[in-house]
C-alpha cells in the first residue's frame, strides 16, 4: 500500500520494506507556532498508523517531531499534543540509530498499533536532514 502526501511532497510504504530515499527531510510544522516542531515520513507513518486504527482524526492531534537537539544533541523528541510519545536517536552524521514510540504511550492511548515499534525499524540506517540543512 502507497500513500501519497501533496501537503509534505512525500511518498511513504505504509506496509511495505524500507527505503524509498536514504534522507528523511525534516519541514517545518504548518501552521508553525513554535519553531522546532517539524513534520517527516515518519510522522506521516505514525500519523496513518492512528488513522488505519482510529479512522480520521482531527489534525491537531497528529505527530510532529520536536527539534530537541539544544538540549538532547543526538535525540529529537516525537510528540503528540500534551506529551513527548517517543524519539528518535541518531549519530554525528544524523544517521538514525533508533526510533521508538515509549511503551506508556502505547499502553495508555491505545492509538498505534501493538507492533509499532518494530515497524518504526524501517527508518534506522536513514540520514536525518534538518531544515536548516
Amino acid at each position: 500500500m502507497i500513500f501519497v502526501s501533496l501537503k509534505y511532497e512525500t511518498v511513504i510504504s505504509i506496509f511495505g520494506g524500507g527505503n524509498i530515499g536514504d534522507e528523511i527531510i525534516l519541514t517545518k510544522r504548518k501552521p508553525s507556532i513554535i519553531a522546532e516542531e517539524c513534520v517527516c515520513e515518519i510522522t506521516e507513518y505514525l500519523n496513518n498508523n492512528v488513522r488505519y486504527n482510529f479512522g480520521d482524526v482531527h489534525p491537531y492531534s497528529l505527530c510532529y517531531i520536536y527539534d530537541s537537539r539544544s538540549i538532547w544533541s543526538n535525540t529529537i523528541a516525537i510528540r503528540m499534543p500534551g506529551s513527548t510519545i517517543g524519539c528518535i536517536e541518531f549519530d554525528d552524521r544524523n544517521v538514525i540509530k533508533e526510533c521508538y514510540i515509549y511503551d506508556d504511550a502505547t499502553s495508555k492511548n491505545n492509538c498505534f498499533s501493538k507492533d509499532i515499534n518494530e515497524r518504526l525499524k524501517r527508518f534506522v540506517g536513514r540520514t536525518l536532514i534538518f531544515p536548516e540543512e
